[in-house]
Parts: structure tokens; sequence; C-alpha cells
């Protein structure tokens, strides 16, 4: 087996891209599929399970996002028009190791 430095741009025990790397990675990634009119940046402030009432097999969750116009209000301060609503099957939540996690009740 190759004995292979590591390179500067990866850190950690599990040798993990550096931030500049995965900004990187996700710009090229909206680039090479086109995704700019689909991705979203802005911060998960509230995730709502859902279900349809005559068919219970049915579920979404209702993701709200705050747009990164004015971070610096709460949730409860925030306008109508500073949150977006997205509809979506499946979600992935992805938090840095220095964050605590708040589990849902559900």
């Amino acid at each position: 087996m190759l004995n292979l430095e590591k390179g500067k741009d990866f850190h950690g025990p599990y040798h993990a891209p550096s931030s500049k790397v995965f900004r990187w990675h996700c710009e090229n990634i909206v680039k090479r599929y086109r995704l700019e009119n689909t991705v979203q940046k802005g911060k998960v402030v509230r995730i709502v399970p859902k279900e349809e009432e005559e068919d219970k097999s049915k579920r979404w969750f209702e993701v709200h996002i705050q747009s990164t116009r004015d971070s610096s209000k709460t949730y409860d301060k925030q306008e109508e028009s500073d949150i977006d609503v997205i509809q979506a099957r499946r979600i992935v939540v992805a938090a840095g190791s220095t964050t605590i996690p708040v589990w849902p009740i559900w």
C-alpha cells in the first residue's frame, strides 16, 4: 500500500476537507447539474412533519427557511416575506461538530 501524505486542504482524524474545498465542491455540483435556480442558501428555522388527512401514508415535511437577507432577526421576529416555506419528502440535516443537536419531539 502506498504511503500517501495528507494534503494541506484536509485536516483532523478523518481527513475531512477544509471549508474552502467543501465550498468549492458544492459550487461545482451546482454548476455541473445546473441547480442555480434550485439551491437555496439560508438557515432552516423550523421543520414540521405533515400527512394527508385521507391517506396517512402520504407524508412530507414543511421546511421553513430564513433567507440570508437578514439573519440577525430571530425566527419569531421574522416578517412573513423573510421566511420561505418549501415541502420535501425527505430532509437531511447536517450540522458542524460544535453544534449541540436539538432533537424534534416527533
